[in-house]
């Protein structure tokens, strides 16, 4: 009876074998040994060819902030009419953990006030009040390609998308 239990137990090796190379693994992969071609060290302040032992570089805690979650976002940016008459411009700040309008600054007869923003981790919103026109408008982002700004507009004028320009 032992006899049959080997037999079997090898087939059933063996099938898994096979199984094994015709979907291209390596059953044997997890016993291989580590890869030591990358290392873990933490840079050192020490210069090459350097005579004194090399010293980790600490990395002070208060400049390690959070990624832009929209790259590109960050920075100054311009409003222009249809005609190209500038408009108005704002800044959108990004301090590590959240985005920020200012500086909302009309010209001509354009007279641009901030009246509310929001950002919740995922969503960045502010509404403009514009007094020449009695007109609020927010604004929602949808995206940054480049130089350029893609907001959904809702407000008194209607609904649709706006383009802003990065400021140079």
């Amino acid at each position: 009876m032992k006899k049959y239990q080997f037999s079997l137990l090898l087939v059933i090796v063996a099938l898994g074998l096979f199984g094994c190379q015709i979907l291209g693994t390596n059953p044997l992969s997890t016993f291989s040994t580590p890869d030591t071609s990358r290392s873990n060290a933490l840079p050192t302040s020490a210069a090459p060819n350097s005579p004194e032992p090399s010293q980790p570089t600490a990395i002070p805690a208060n400049t390690v902030t959070a990624s832009e979650p929209f790259p590109g976002l960050d920075g100054k940016w311009e409003y222009y009419s249809a005609s190209g008459t500038h408009l108005y411009d704002f800044e959108i700040d990004w301090d590590g953990q959240t985005y920020r309008i200012d500086n909302c600054v009309g010209y001509g007869d354009v007279v641009c006030e901030l009246r509310s923003q929001s950002w919740d981790g995922t969503t960045l919103t502010w509404t403009n009040y514009y007094p020449h026109t009695d007109y609020t408008t927010t604004h929602t982002y949808i995206s940054v390609i480049g130089d350029t700004l893609t907001v959904a507009r809702s407000g008194t004028a209607g609904e649709g998308t706006s383009v802003f320009r990065r400021a140079p």
